[in-house]
């Protein structure tokens, strides 16, 4: 054989290997066309989702007649749009052709119980194994992920899906807002804590000081305007248990935050209404051991404690009828 004929036999064999690979892509048309990930979430309602992280992190939500909840702690509300969302999102999920079919690239997918970004588990009411049982791996590219099925030896690619979308945390699934109030609306606030007990009002537009009583004092409007701003909006680190542990320091809690504003009511068919003065309280508790300055918490109406960071803990706990009067001289 010539040098002319090894180098054509030598580009057919590259043809050929060409036309292999190019074959097993297509895998003969039928996987190159969409179809759903998970279509058993059709055929079920979820009574319970566990999302499992890769350092040990777990989150399990539990759905029952008053909705979603968190089982830990156990019977912490959950926000169920979220919930919802998520199930939702994940019927929708797609694939094509599996990116390997071999066990031994697994652990290169980051699809295995012990390497893995998240392990999702779903159960229905009444089963002891999930109805799901989907690992997701490593992403290759923005947005997508590379998924397995527990039982498959199958690694797809799945995009609109992401470790961002199953969070470990507790309080990304619950109401973060432990108090909401528009700043403009609020009429009154009062604080007791350790340095005694302020309470300001609002009338036309301007603080009052109400108590300490016999004070006459002046206050700093804008000194007023930026604490109240700072209350109106809270939000909870995370939530910490049903109310009545002693650990949490909030029988008797030395401080206490009562809010005062004016609701409004919507009308179909006229401008908002005042619909009187509606308050809240909010009472901080116990430091948490190794929280660093994070407290328990409360509000009233809600039978749960929760956890605030040691920023917005400390809005109550430290501040001074002399924080909002105007600086000497």
């Amino acid at each position: 054989m010539n040098r002319t004929q090894c180098v054509l036999a030598a580009l057919l064999v590259v043809q050929l290997a060409l036309l292999g690979v190019m074959a097993l892509r297509s895998g003969g048309g039928e996987d190159e066309e969409s179809r759903a990930l998970l279509p058993e979430l059709e055929a079920f309602s979820p009574a319970r989702v566990r999302i499992d992280g890769g350092d040990g992190e777990r989150v399990t939500l539990l759905r029952g007649e008053g909705g979603w909840t968190l089982a830990d702690p156990a019977g912490y509300p959950a926000e169920g749009q979220k919930v919802d969302r998520l199930l939702e999102q994940l019927s929708g999920l797609t694939v094509r052709r599996p990116v390997v079919s071999s066990p031994r690239y697994h652990s290169t997918f980051k699809v295995t119980e012990a390497e893995r970004e998240r392990r999702l588990r779903i159960w229905d009411s009444g089963g002891e194994a999930p109805r799901v049982d989907l690992f997701l791996g490593s992403s290759p590219n923005v947005d997508v992920s590379h998924v397995r099925l527990e039982g498959d030896d199958r690694v797809y690619e799945a995009q609109g899906l992401g470790s961002f979308d199953l969070r470990v945390e507790a309080n990304s699934w619950v109401d973060r807002k432990l108090i909401d109030l528009p700043f403009d609306d609020v009429v009154a606030v009062r604080l007791r804590n350790a340095h005694g007990e302020i309470e300001v009002v609002r009338e036309d537009d301007r603080w009052r000081l109400l108590s300490p009583a016999g004070q006459d004092a002046a206050l700093d409007g804008a000194k007023v305007d930026t604490w109240v701003h700072s209350l109106t909006t809270l939000y909870l680190s995370g939530p910490a248990g049903a109310l009545g542990d002693p650990v949490q320091g909030l029988g008797e809690s030395q401080t206490v935050l009562e809010i005062r504003w004016r609701a409004v009511e919507a009308d179909a068919e006229a401008d908002p209404a005042p619909a009187g003065i509606e308050s809240l309280a909010v009472a901080v508790g116990a430091e948490i051991d190794g929280g660093e300055g994070k407290r328990y918490a409360s509000r009233s109406g809600f039978g749960f404690a929760v956890i605030l960071s040691s920023y917005d803990a400390e809005k109550m706990t430290d501040k001074k009828l002399a924080d909002l009067l105007p600086d000497p001289g």
